[in-house]
């Protein structure tokens, strides 16, 4: 599995197309990102996700 080296980074991907890839619809990915911005994982941007705690978005996919 490739890792991340850094505990930030930005990706340029909008939440319509995670939506796409990952399944659920664009309310449930709404819902779910806004979620981990109020845990403090991510920030939501227009166009982008920025991962602001990589090792802990790692931490919270184990629990889920």
């Amino acid at each position: 599995m490739r890792r991340i080296c850094t505990t930030e980074a930005r990706l340029p991907i909008s939440q319509d197309e995670i939506g796409r890839i990952a399944g659920p619809s664009r309310q449930n990915t709404n819902r779910a990102l806004h979620d981990l911005e109020q845990t403090g994982l991510v920030r939501i941007r227009y166009g982008a996700i920025e991962v602001l705690d990589l090792e802990g978005l790692h931490a919270y996919s184990r629990k889920v």
